[in-house]
This record gives structure tokens, sequence and C-alpha cells, in this order.
């Protein structure tokens, strides 16, 4: 049992590679991955078909406070994930199948180290998370953290080709809450679009569309981040008190990050607050998303106003127009 799954173990690739294609075959990938005894565990998995977890309680992948983290390879394969349904408050519970799980990193992979999590679409995400639950849930404990979509936590990774929706609920301080990522301190961030909802209640906590927080890595020098080709395409993002951005809530680095080509519609600065916003220049509020010239820019191309053309875009591109919005990989039809 891993929270409301009986798991699974799914077949492998002739190279080792999970093939996974029911809720309990991935359910049972998270198991195993949190129950490793080690710091980064290199688990490599992909979706063979799309799959409904049907609302039932989700443990996140390497599920804890940073330790294990995942650091293989799952690729979504342009597969979606329905109904990803996590409750911080029940993750702690022994009767779920996780003891000594804490719930302080919070998302489908709870903690990132090393790893890369690509081509996965997640839809009606229901998240609902508290700092009093951050260290194994007891009473009175209160411990920021870290919560997004599609990874908590990233210390060191690469999301790309990501998208989500749904919504998000936290309450306690300090947290740091993102649509795709919630706490990043070194990583590539690159085609992405989130149209999660973020509701944060209690004192200082940062919310993003894309990312809560850039942070510096404590006692590394020289770390980098570099988000690009990113969209918010959500309505609403709240923080009591805290700093709330379209694509970051907070920016605390002193160097090392860069952006490029990223949009969103909603009625947010692009980056609550930090150190300024220079190294978020190439940010894009429009009031429509799903244009031609958007499009060109997101695929890495260069839009000429006065013609209405596109030039330098790449040809396999994930981005293009969708039935109702902006489509990655098909995101959206």
């Amino acid at each position: 049992k891993w929270g409301g799954f009986t798991t699974v173990i799914p077949d492998t690739t002739s190279d080792g590679v999970y093939k996974i294609s029911s809720p309990d075959e991935l359910a049972w990938f998270a198991c195993e991955v949190t129950k490793r005894n080690v710091a980064s565990v290199a688990l490599n998995a992909k979706l063979t078909q799309s799959i409904d977890l049907q609302g039932k309680l989700f443990i996140p992948i390497a599920a804890g406070k940073g330790t294990p983290s995942y650091g293989g390879t799952f690729d979504g394969q342009g597969y979606t994930i329905k109904n990803l349904f996590i409750k911080g408050s029940e993750i702690v519970k022994a009767e779920n199948g996780a003891e000594d799980v804490y719930a302080q990193n919070i998302g489908l992979f709870a903690a990132l180290k090393g790893g890369t999590v690509k081509n996965v679409t997640l839809t009606n995400v229901e998240i609902y998370a508290a700092s009093s639950a951050g260290d194994a849930g007891t009473s009175g404990s209160e411990n920021p953290i870290s919560v997004g979509s599609v990874v908590g936590y990233v210390e060191l990774g690469t999301i790309d080709g990501c998208a989500a929706s749904g919504k998000i609920e936290t309450s306690g301080n300090s947290n740091r809450v993102g649509g795709i990522t919630g706490n990043v301190w070194e990583a590539n961030i690159s085609n992405c679009i989130s149209e999660v909802n973020i509701m944060a209640t209690g004192n200082d906590t940062h919310v993003g569309g894309i990312v809560g927080a850039l942070r510096n890595k404590k006692g590394v020098a020289n770390t980098s981040i570099d988000i690009s080709s990113c969209v918010y395409a959500g309505e609403t993002l709240f923080s009591n008190n805290g700093a709330v951005g379209a694509i970051a809530g907070n920016y605390e680095k002193t160097g090392g990050v860069t952006v490029s080509d990223l949009y969103y519609t909603a009625e947010y600065p692009a980056v609550g607050t930090g150190l300024g916003d220079k190294p978020f220049a190439d940010t894009n509020r429009v009031a429509n998303l799903n244009t031609e010239n958007v499009i060109c820019e997101l695929n890495g191309g260069n839009w000429n106003t006065s013609n209405q053309s596109c030039s330098s875009a790449s040809a396999d591109g994930a981005w293009s127009e969708g039935q109702n919005n902006l489509s990655m990989n098909g995101s959206d039809g």
C-alpha cells in the first residue's frame, strides 16, 4: 500500500527503464524511490499511456525532507496524469504506508537532485499542504514547506516540457509555492506551462506561477538557474504578506540567473520581490497567448512585427496553437 494505491511492480525495458502504465505502478515507483536509503536515487521510468489517479491520496516520489531525492530520468512521453491529489497531513499517517516519511516537499516529485522530469502533463491537480506537517506532522511543529505541481524542491535538476493545471492551497508561514516547482537552488526549467491557481494563507509565503522562489544554495558559489520558454496562464495567485509573481514569487540569488521568452496573462508582476527585475527583462504580459508571435518566440524564433512573420524558430518546437489556449506538446489539443 502506498497512499490510496496497492502497489504493482512495472515491467522494464532491456536497459532497465520502468514502464509505467497504471496508477498502481506509479505508486510502486514512488514507494521504491522514497524507501531507497541514498541521497539521490537514479531510477529511470517512462509513462507508456495516460493514467487517471482518480483523486486518491498520492504520496510523492522521493517524499521527505530532501533525502532521498530523485536523480534519475522520468519521461512522461507526452502522456497525461489526471487527478493528482496530495494532502500533506495524510502523507505522514502510518496507515498510508509511508512510515517515517515527511511532508516537507510536496509535488508529483518531492525533491530533485541531479534528476530530470520531462514531457509530463498534469491535469486537475489538487494539493493541500501545511507547514505544521512539514516535519512528520507532529502537532505544533512549524517547518517551511516547498510545494509545486511537478516538483516541490529542486536542489539540482531539469524540468522540461511539463504542463500543469489545477489548484494548490497551503497554510503556515514562510513556505515557497509554485505552479511548476516551489523552491529552486540550481536548475534548468524550459518549455513549461502552468494553469495552476494558488492560495497561500499564513505569513510570508512566496508564490509564483512557475517557481515559488529562486534561492542561493548555501555554501556554494556560482550556481545557475535557467528559465526559458515558460508560460503562466492561470488566474489566481495569493499570499498573505508574501511575495507574488507570475513567473517567480521571490528572487534572492545574487547572480547566475538567465531567462528568456517568458509569458503570462495574469495581472501580477513577473517577479514578486527580490533583487530587482533586471534578470527578468525578457518577460511579457499579453492578453492572448494563443497567437503566432507568442508561439514563434516560445519556439526560439524572432517575430517580425512589420511583415508579421517568424524566422529562426525550431521546426520541431514544443509550442503550437491549441483548441482553446496555447498548446505545449499537445497539452491543449
